[in-house]
């Protein structure tokens, strides 16, 4: 009973979440965070602009770009989708920017391997990893970036693991 709780509990908690959106915007991807914070990328009415909020719910840390002209340049989006036969299937997303000279990676990453998901956030300054921020629900998908006038790129850069 307890258990059926919680789900209802994180249902409905996850239900109520905005992402950080405002009047007239769509969520093109959010992540809840097992910090207690949110992540929105969000589209204006349109498909205008596209624009990364983080922070708690009803406080917003980080918006980026902070000016929304243009603001599609300012991503880049790579995927490597591996198929099963044979191997382990991986579909492994990024959509990432640059901000006073730190990325930040958002990951969306699935392996056949054992049937896991990973999604999150990593803060990297000249290769090295700075925070890894693990999310345990998403709203949305990643690969939606695909139909959107970003950057495209086949390479991802990945943090040095020490």
């Amino acid at each position: 009973m307890t258990k059926v709780l919680l789900l209802i509990c994180m249902i409905f908690s996850f239900a109520q979440a905005d992402f950080h959106l405002k009047k007239g915007e769509r969520l093109l991807y959010g992540l809840h965070c097992k910090n207690g914070k949110e992540l929105g990328l969000v589209l204006g009415n349109g498909d205008t602009y596209l624009q990364y909020r983080y922070g708690k719910k009803g406080t917003i840390e980080l918006t980026y770009p902070p000016n929304r002209r243009n603001s599609f340049q300012h991503f880049t989006y790579s995927r490597y989708l591996r198929a099963g036969a044979g191997n382990s299937g991986l579909d492994l997303q990024y959509l990432r920017f640059e901000n006073h000279h730190i990325l930040y990676v958002i990951y969306d990453e699935y392996s056949q391997d054992d049937d896991s998901r990973d999604y999150g956030i990593e803060i990297i300054k000249k290769g090295k990893l700075l925070a890894r921020i693990p999310c345990d629900t998403h709203k949305g998908t990643l690969s939606d970036a695909e139909d959107l006038p970003v950057n495209r790129d086949e390479k991802t850069e990945f943090a040095d693991s020490e």
